[in-house]
């Protein structure tokens, strides 16, 4: 579960102070039922001649104050140990999502593909087998080996296939693709495609692909609280709530770079690694 902060501004005008002071504003909060999932809860509050009354926030939130996620651009304060809501796990499952599909589209023969995927905690070890009919090559580095012991049974039984598994980060040198949970995992030497869920500019590696946004079902396009983004918004359901159906979903926009480009030029450009 987690908490939406929703927070409203003092009305200035004369009016609205008299009914104010009258009728001082009470903070509330509701709950909302989430399909497949733990409910999630709104807690709105109104701000004082002292601001945002940020114990009140604090008390009735309870437990989910380090669950938080903001509709606007309002700072969470120190000292009243509340925190923002940072997703870690999703984002990487939505990028190799975008990977399993660029591979499908690949005109290159899957016996001259190759493809490492960094994943030191094992968030994706459960959806890689999209990977397998398409790179005749598949290295894992990981901290979990066993979790990936698990899928390369599944995978051996399922296929016939093989995963290639260790936690030296030099496995991931010399592939046609390289697909990371966190950028900063690997060590600036490794070539091809580098699938991440984000990247700084500054970056050593020449192709990079990553994405932002999401297309996910309608049932929970129509739940999202406005001002809160739908990529942050869909993280909080999949990995507070437990909404797995959204670890199938895709990254709503894709970049090489940065610069926007389609799912198809990514399928070229590891054609062209291949070689």
């Amino acid at each position: 579960m987690f908490a939406v902060l929703q927070i409203l501004e003092r009305e200035k005008d004369i009016f609205s102070i008299i009914r104010e002071r009258l009728n001082p504003s009470k903070p509330a909060i509701s709950s909302k039922a989430v399909r497949s999932g733990a409910p999630f809860f709104t807690v709105t509050v109104k701000k004082n001649k002292n601001g945002v009354p940020w114990q009140c926030v604090k008390t009735m939130c309870g437990r989910l104050s380090q669950r938080l996620l903001v509709v606007g651009d309002e700072v969470l304060p120190d000292g009243y140990g509340m925190d923002l809501f940072e997703p870690t796990v999703l984002p990487a499952k939505l990028i190799l999502n975008c990977a399993v599909e660029a591979f499908s589209r690949c005109e290159a023969q899957a016996a001259k593909l190759s493809v490492c995927i960094v994943d030191r905690k094992g968030v994706l070890s459960s959806i890689i087998d999209g990977l397998v009919m398409h790179a005749a090559t598949i290295k894992i580095v990981t901290d979990k080996s066993s979790l990936y012991a698990l899928t390369a049974s599944d995978i051996m039984e399922r296929f016939g296939a093989t995963l290639i598994i260790d936690d030296n980060i030099s496995l991931a040198k010399d592939c046609t693709a390289v697909i990371t949970t966190d950028i900063s995992l690997l060590e600036g030497s490794e070539k091809g495609v580098i699938f991440a869920p984000s990247c700084r500019r500054n970056t050593a590696y020449h192709n990079v692909v990553t994405g932002d946004g999401i297309v996910m079902p309608e049932e929970y396009v129509r739940i999202k609280p406005e001002g809160i983004s739908p990529l942050i918004f869909a993280c909080a359901l999949h990995e507070l709530s437990g909404v797995a159906v959204l670890e199938r979903s895709c990254f709503e926009r894709i970049f090489l770079n940065s610069s926007p480009v389609s799912i198809f030029k990514i399928a070229r450009l590891l054609a062209r690694e291949a070689g």
